[in-house]
């Protein structure tokens, strides 16, 4: 079976085109594709990389082996093109919608069958969950992009008792992708009789047998277009009779969903109902159903991380802990954060490739000693021949032969939501020992999130921390200032966005415009280290070079007309902290951080000033 038609008999044929939204992952745009080459055809998820041809299909869409994966594909084979031409030749949508003939004998006829209030069938009904196939009791068959295959016709009278038209038998959900639990049924009778006890806006996934057990999971998170981990799941199984092995059906259909979905809370049903269908004509209550639902096992592994104990203070510094490895000495340890904001072309992305560069070969970079490590640059940005000219530039002018501790990750076109994107990051470099990871540009993994909602950013930098966790290295990010004058704002205050771009990060560089052309002043803010004074750094295309001795003066700054004796002078007799001192500096002169930092240390050169045990500043 070519890959189209088993996308087709899989009920995903809007897949099985040249531009699609990818079936495999939640996906915004159209970023997956079927060609044929060579006569064969295959896949491509353009937004991860993912490719291939039917085979590896069924694995990233179930999860499977290679030898579960072809088996699937050996099942459906099975299928004949005389079944596929009957599927097509029928239109299913005319067996449901309120306006259907014989409507209110469906209502009654369910309700009498079935022990439901009328109210919960004419719901039913009229949200096209139950319809009528020549004369009886049908439901749909939709495939995970909600498009109506088929329909699953019951006939009591008949055996068996079902029949499948449209296709071959999918999973079946009812609900809203936006939920946070998940109730999973063998049979839509007792899916139904949840809804009607616990209200319509539950949640279900209706398997419809054990031998679509393995599709559950890939099915239910199509629909969700997220990870079955975000959801709480909650299996029902029914209470059958044991069979000679001394294991019910149920309990075989309870364990594979174990299986797929791994952390899952088991329902038991009380044990003289055969299940929850049966429980509900013999008169069951919602606080009774409830209270099983809050009474639920939870079994297989927590997937939560475990939090460290609490800890006396005392032992807690009595602990022999050494400091984590510096990747920039004097301003970013392994495991830590970094940000780099600057306005828009204002040399961020040569500065990142030149600190990768650097930290890959043991150089300096500003100034600053870096520790020799493994190094992966993630590009977002640049077309690959950009970054293959940028990197190549900084080589040269470095001076740089052996790039062997430097990679790079190409991936302009494939952002998204990091919270799509970063499980797939870690996974790339959890075991690949890299010492500082580079990610240019953070806006380009926003998705659609609000950079001005603290909230949605702060879910950004917990990602980004996790990756940092994870693989144990630093990592490094650029970022863009706000429009106007960055530097009427203090300098962790002039990233675009929400404030948590720079109070998150443990190092937070500001580059902004020198007065003189071509130059730069660098504001470092560090949280683990101590303070550095602003300098300044001069464009020498292709790299930054520190400019020693150049006062720290920004583009269209006013020449200030106060001097260190000013400074010195506004120093009462019991002295200033350093906050009180720099606060008083600025009301009184307007001095700015870059300008107060460089007459104190001229001050304390000269011996005119001191720092006395209490931190405060005092006159010589």
């Amino acid at each position: 079976m070519p890959l189209p038609r088993m996308l087709v008999a899989l009920g995903l044929e809007e897949s099985a085109r040249k531009s699609a939204r990818s079936p495999l992952r939640h996906d915004k745009k159209p970023s997956f594709s079927v060609y044929e080459l060579n006569g064969r055809h295959f896949w491509k998820d353009h937004g991860n990389a993912d490719k291939g041809d039917e085979i590896d299909f069924l694995k990233h869409h179930y999860g499977m082996d290679f030898k579960q994966a072809l088996a699937k594909w050996s099942e459906m084979c099975g299928v004949t093109m005389d079944e596929e031409k009957f599927v097509k030749q029928e239109d299913f949508s005319s067996c449901f919608g309120r306006e259907l003939e014989g409507h209110v004998g469906l209502v009654k006829d369910l309700a009498g069958w079935r022990g439901y209030n009328e109210s919960t069938c004419r719901w039913l009904v009229s949200h096209r969950h139950v319809g009528l196939h020549r004369g009886k009791v049908c439901f749909p068959i939709l495939s995970a992009l909600n498009k109506l295959k088929g329909v699953h016709v019951c006939n009591p009278s008949n055996h068996p008792k079902f029949r499948i038209l449209g296709g071959r038998q999918l999973p079946w959900f009812i609900g809203k992708p936006d939920t946070s639990v998940v109730h999973i049924f063998e049979s839509q009778f007792d899916a139904f009789s949840l809804l009607e006890l616990a209200g319509q806006d539950t949640s279900v996934l209706i398997t419809r047998g054990a031998s679509n057990v393995t599709m559950a999971k890939g099915y239910l998170e199509t629909w969700l277009g997220k990870k079955s981990d975000k959801v709480a799941i909650y299996i029902w199984p029914q209470n059958d009779v044991t069979d000679d092995g001394g294991q019910t059906p149920a309990q075989k259909w309870c364990d594979g969903l174990v299986n797929e979905f791994q952390v899952v809370h088991i329902v038991d049903t009380p044990n003289e109902f055969e299940d929850l269908n049966d429980w509900l004509r013999k008169g069951a209550k919602a606080s009774e159903v409830a209270g099983c639902i809050s009474a639920a096992k939870k079994i297989g592994e927590d997937l939560k991380t475990p939090l460290p104990a609490i800890m006396n203070a005392q032992a807690f510094t009595s602990l022999e802990m050494a400091p984590p490895p510096q990747v920039i000495k004097g301003m970013l340890h392994k495991g830590c954060k970094m940000v780099v904001g600057g306005g828009s072309k204002g040399r961020k992305t040569w500065s990142l490739i030149h600190l990768a560069l650097a930290v890959a070969t043991g150089r300096p970079w500003w100034g600053f000693s870096t520790t020799k490590g493994r190094v992966l640059y993630i590009n977002f940005e640049l077309i690959n021949f950009v970054a293959h000219d940028r990197i190549s530039r900084i080589m040269e002018a470095m001076e740089v032969n052996d790039t062997g501790g430097l990679d790079v990750w190409n991936l302009r076109g494939f952002a998204c939501d990091i919270e799509l994107l970063g499980p797939q990051i870690t996974d790339a470099v959890e075991d690949r020992q890299y010492d500082l990871l580079i990610v240019d540009p953070v806006y380009k993994l926003l998705g659609d999130k609000d950079e001005n909602a603290a909230g949605e950013i702060g879910r950004v930098m917990n990602e980004l921390e996790q990756i940092c966790k994870l693989s144990g290295a630093a990592l490094a990010f650029g970022h863009h200032y706000a429009k106007g004058d960055a530097t009427a704002k203090a300098s962790i205050d002039r990233m675009s966005g929400s404030g948590v771009f720079a109070r998150d990060p443990d190092c937070i560089i500001s580059l902004d415009v020198h007065a003189r052309p071509e130059h730069f002043i660098v504001e470092p803010t560090l949280r683990a280290f101590a303070p550095v004074e602003p300098f300044v750094i001069k464009w020498e295309f292709p790299i930054m070079r520190k400019v020693e001795g150049l006062e720290v003066e920004f583009k269209g700054q006013k020449k200030e007309g106060y001097t260190e004796k000013d400074m010195l002078l506004m120093l009462p007799r019991d002295g200033y902290t350093d906050k009180e001192w720099r606060d008083a500096a600025n009301d009184n002169h307007g001095t700015t951080k870059a300008t107060y930092y460089k007459f104190q240390k001229s001050l304390r050169e000269q011996d005119k000033v001191f720092k006395n045990s209490d931190g405060r500043w005092m006159k010589m």
